[in-house]
């Protein structure tokens, strides 16, 4: 597709747009090819528990139910967990944080499913979690008998195999799935934040490169020792990873909340030395993929960030902003470059054009411009509208999300009323449209009958909600469950975002205390 002599985009620039701009494409794509490369080295731990976590609430409603009343107890916001998707793998972030936020209540839900002696070995954990929430003992009785059901379920042979390796995960191997957990929400918050900036309606295009520029910066600090990370953007394109002397040693790279090795380096240190292993690996792979396919030499991009109001009043910007043109064909006849080259002066030394606040829309920074600077601002809107988000796309890949070849759960009296209006329709030999139809839809009188029967639904699904809701409020007393509502999804995932830049920073500032010789490594 976008080979440099016979790729698709090449053959069209050569013969049928000239004028096709070369902005590579999706860089964030390449965000998530650099996911998928770090989570490799790590042989599907995480994404193997996240599938089937997926699986085991999906398409059981009672399961579902005892999870959500699990959550309620302690203090957590039940939401289904998600599906992981491979075409989007930077997704694994949010399943990380997830599955971290919910993790009291999963151990809580499996150690049902332990057998013999690991139910006696694993009760600890589910013991901890109860002494760590303060739960009553009203709610201690209702998890017994939550465990109780759960201990008595009858299941398939898929359904056996599948808690058998969340088990494996979750108990066996529960201190790899912390650290890792850590790992992924800390390190791939990183390339999170770099896709949401250009998840916006707004244009910034004039942001990118500094974006992937930074990007790398930060993502080699987590493994690259400070002193040997490259200057300039040149060096970054020549970096040679295979390089040792260039990495930190394994008890100094990020490994978010580091506090989870230091525990578990004296008891368990194969464990640990084995992930660190592993995530030096992982490093120096989505290192060498982000590296590759980040266009941080694009020039076009690289003269883009001219456009940035900030940039205003700079030599460089005036030398970039008079090359724009000839990157971008197709704006600007020839008569209009004499003038706009002389726009590009006098705005450089415009000490009265309007301020620019963080935040604002760029593309309306220069539509004001453009009425003092009809050339400047014809080629500065033609660059920035050139880009946008991956929004579009993001709708096509939900798809698959929505449309589902098995059927989603439905209420049951819901399915026979759908069943029975189809068995009528098909009675009368009519469409609903047909059925339904007036002669003018304004002024013809609708139908008594279905006036009526609206109205006594729509009262009966409001006394059944609110009939739903005072049980649970009754529930939740006996309970002696806290009334106050649990952190939404969103608030916690906020809290761990916050919680990743915190760890990121307190590693710069380990890094720098070393640096200076406040620590011996």
């Amino acid at each position: 597709m976008r080979g440099e002599k016979g790729g698709v985009e090449t053959l069209i620039q050569s013969f049928k747009a000239p004028h096709l701009l070369d902005i590579d494409g999706d860089s964030v794509h390449h965000a998530h090819n650099a996911a998928k490369a770090f989570c490799k080295p790590f042989n599907n731990w995480l994404e193997q528990l996240f599938k089937d976590i997926h699986s085991d609430f999906h398409w059981s409603t009672d399961l579902r139910e005892k999870l959500a009343e699990i959550c309620e107890m302690c203090g957590l916001k039940f939401t289904m967990p998600e599906r992981f998707l491979n075409h989007r793998f930077l997704f694994v972030y949010n399943l990380a944080a997830d599955t971290l936020r919910l993790l009291d209540a999963y151990t809580v839900f499996y150690v049902s499913f332990a057998k013999g002696e690991e139910r006696a070995k694993f009760d600890r954990y589910r013991q901890n979690i109860i002494t760590k929430r303060s739960l009553s003992e009203a709610a201690k009785k209702s998890l017994d008998n939550i465990d109780t059901y759960l201990k008595t379920k009858i299941m398939t042979a898929d359904g056996k195999e599948r808690k058998a390796k969340i088990i494996d995960r979750l108990f066996r191997g529960r201190l790899r799935t912390r650290i890792l957990l850590s790992i992924y929400v800390g390190v791939l918050h990183q390339l999170k934040e770099y896709v949401m900036v250009f998840q916006r309606k707004e244009p910034h295009i004039h942001l990118l490169n500094d974006q992937q520029v930074d990007l790398l910066k930060c993502y080699l600090g987590f493994f690259i020792k400070p002193e040997t990370m490259p200057k300039t953007v040149q060096e970054l394109k020549n970096i040679d990873f295979s390089d040792v002397n260039l990495h930190l040693s394994p008890k100094m790279m990020f490994v978010g909340n580091s506090a989870l090795l230091k525990n578990g380096r004296a008891t368990t240190s194969e464990v640990v030395k084995d992930v660190l292993g592993q995530l030096k690996s992982a490093y120096v792979a989505s290192s060498q993929v982000l590296i590759k396919k980040m266009p941080i030499n694009n020039n076009l991009l690289k003269h883009a960030s001219a456009l940035d109001p900030r940039a205003h009043g700079h030599s460089i910007t005036m030398s970039y902003l008079k090359e724009l043109p000839n990157l971008i064909k197709n704006v600007l006849v020839k008569d209009e470059r004499a003038v706009y080259d002389k726009e590009v002066h006098r705005y450089i030394s415009d000490p009265t054009l309007l301020e620019y606040k963080d935040g604002s829309r760029v593309d309306s920074w220069w539509g004001d411009a453009a009425k003092t600077y009809p050339m400047l601002g014809k080629v500065a809107l033609a660059c920035l509208t050139c880009f946008h988000g991956p929004m579009i796309e993001g709708v096509f890949n939900s798809m698959g999300d929505v449309c589902d070849v098995r059927a989603g759960s439905m209420d049951t009296k819901t399915l026979s009323a759908i069943q029975t209006t189809k068995y009528h329709l098909k009675a009368s030999g009519q469409s609903a449209v047909k059925y339904f139809a007036r002669a003018d839809v304004l002024y013809s009188p609708v139908q008594a009958k279905m006036v009526q029967n609206i109205k006594n639904a729509s009262g009966e699904y409001r006394s059944i909600i609110q009939r739903k809701k005072q049980e649970k409020d009754q529930i939740s007393k006996e309970l002696t469950i806290n009334p106050q509502k649990p952190p939404s999804k969103r608030t916690a995932m906020d809290m761990i975002s916050h919680l990743a830049k915190r760890q990121w920073q307190d590693h710069v500032d380990k890094l720098d205390s070393v640096q200076t010789g406040g620590n011996k490594e």
